[in-house]
C-alpha cells in the first residue's frame, strides 16, 4: 500500500482497494482497482492487484490480461509473472506456464519459489525429469522449503524412485511435522517397496493429523449404500480409515485398503482411455502387494493390460495369478487372450484345464 502522504486520487483508489482486499470484499476491491486504472492506464501495480482479485473470483482469464498488462508497463515484475505462471496452470494451459516461469528465473535465478512452482507445471506437463530437475534448484536455494521437499518426492515417486522419494518425504516431514500428505505419500512408496508395516505406520501419522476430518469421512461413508465400484470404493477407504485410526493392525485392514484399491481400478477400468487404464492398472498392482492370493486381482489387472492391447504383459499377469492362487477363471481367461493371439492350440489347452478345474471338485467361478 502507498504511503499516505501526497497520495493522487488513483492511488487513493488504489489504497482503497488494498484496504477491501484485505476484509474480503473482493467485489468493492476489484471496482477500487479499476478505478485506480481508468484513472491512470499505466499503473502496473494496480493492474497486478487486480489481476490477484480476478484470480480469487475464479475469472482467471480477465486476470492472466491484467497479469499481462502488469508485465508489458514493468518487465522486471517477478511477483506478477509468478502470479501468470499460477493462472495459466489452473486454465491448463501448461506450456505458457513453463515459459513464463522460465522468464521469471532469468530475472530472479535464485527464486527458489519460482523453480518450485516451474517443477509442479512441469510434471503437470507430464515433463517429470525436468520438473526433478527444477525442483532440486528449489532446495538448492532454499534448503528449508518443505514443499519443495515434498514435490520433489512426488516426481520421484512418479517415476518409480521410492527410495529416494521416501527421503524427500521425510525431510519435508522434518521441516514440518504436521505435513500429513507427507507422511500419507511416504506410506504409499514405503509400500511399493514392500514395506506394508511401515506404511501403515506412516497412513496413522497422516491419519492423526487430519483426526476430524477422518472421522466425519468414515460416519459419511458408513451411511453409503450402493453397488457400483466408486460406491465401494468409498466403503472400503472408510472402514481402512477407521481400522488406522483405531491403530489396529488386524488383517482386515490391508483388506480394506486392497479393497479400496480393486474398486477404484475397477472404476477407471470402467471409464476407459490410456490415463484411465494406466492408472488402474497400478491400483490393481498395490492391491496385489496387499492381498496376493486373491484370484479377481489377477483376474481385473490381466482384463486391464488386455485392454491396452497389452495381451503379453496379460498373459504374464494370468499365469502368476495361478502360481498363487489357481482359479478355473484365470484359465478361461487365460485361454482367451490366447485365442485372440491366435495361439490356438494353447488356448485350448487353457479351456480344458478350466473344465478339468471345475470338474475336479472347484465349486466357484466368480471372482
Amino acid at each position: 500500500m502507498i504511503s499516505p502522504s501526497r497520495l493522487t486520487l488513483y492511488e487513493l483508489h488504489y489504497n482503497l482497494g488494498h484496504v477491501l482486499y484485505q476484509q474480503g470484499d473482493l467485489m468493492a476491491a476489484a471496482q477500487s482497482y479499476r478505478q485506480a486504472i481508468a484513472l491512470q492506464p499505466d499503473y502496473a501495480i494496480a493492474h497486478h492487484n487486480l489481476a490477484i482479485v480476478l484470480d480469487e473470483q475464479g475469472h482467471r482469464t480477465a486476470a492472466v490480461f491484467h497479469y499481462r498488462q502488469a508485465i508489458a508497463l514493468s518487465p522486471r515484475y517477478v511477483k506478477a509473472y509468478n502470479n501468470l505462471g499460477c493462472a495459466l496452470v489452473k486454465l491448463g494451459q501448461l506450456d505458457e506456464a513453463i515459459q513464463v516461469y522460465r522468464q521469471a528465473i532469468d530475472l530472479q535465478p535464485n527464486g527458489a519459489s519460482l523453480h518450485n512452482n516451474l517443477g509442479q507445471a512441469l510434471h503437470s506437463n507430464g515433463e517429470i525429469i525436468a520438473a526433478v530437475s527444477a525442483y532440486r534448484c528449489a532446495i538448492e536455494f532454499q534448503p528449508d522449503m518443505a514443499l519443495a521437499h515434498y514435490n520433489l518426492g512426488k516426481s520421484l515417486q512418479a517415476i518409480g524412485h521410492h527410495a529416494d522419494a521416501i527421503t524427500c518425504f521425510q525431510q519435508a516431514i522434518q521441516l514440518d511435522a504436521e505435513y500429513a500428505i507427507a507422511h500419507g505419500d511416504c506410506g504409499i512408496s514405503w509400500m511399493a517397496q514392500g514395506q506394508i508395516d511401515r506404511a501403515m505406520y506412516c497412513f496413522q501419522k497422516a491419519i492423526v493429523r487430519q483426526s476430524q476430518f477422518v472421522q466425519a469421512y468414515c460416519q459419511w461413508t458408513a451411511q453409503l449404500q450402493g453397488d457400483d465400484e466408486l460406491t465401494q470404493a468409498r466403503i472400503a477407504s472408510g472402514q481402512f480409515l477407521c481400522s488406522v485410526q483405531l491403530q489396529s493392525n488386524h488383517p482386515n485392514t490391508y483388506r480394506y485398503l486392497a479393497q479400496t484399491y480393486f474398486h477404484l481400478a475397477n472404476t477407471l477400468t470402467a471409464y476407459g482411455g490410456n490415463g484411465q487404464y494406466r492408472q488402474a492398472e497400478a491400483y490393481y498392482q498395490r492391491a496385489l502387494q496387499l492381498q496376493p492370493n486373491t484370484p479377481t486381482f489377477y483376474l481385473n489387472l490381466g482384463e486391464c493390460l488386455a485392454k491396452q492391447g497389452r495381451f503379453n504383459a496379460a498373459i504374464l499377469i494370468f499365469h502368476l495369478g495361478l502360481v498363487a492362487c489357481p482359479h478355473p477363471q484365470l484359465y478361461v481367461h487365460l485361454g482367451r487372450t490366447l485365442e485372440k493371439q491366435q495361439q490356438l492350440e494353447a488356448a485350448i489347452v487353457y479351456y480344458q484345464k478350466a473344465l478339468s478345474s471345475r470338474d475336479g471338485g472347484m465349486r466357484r467361478w466368480g471372482g
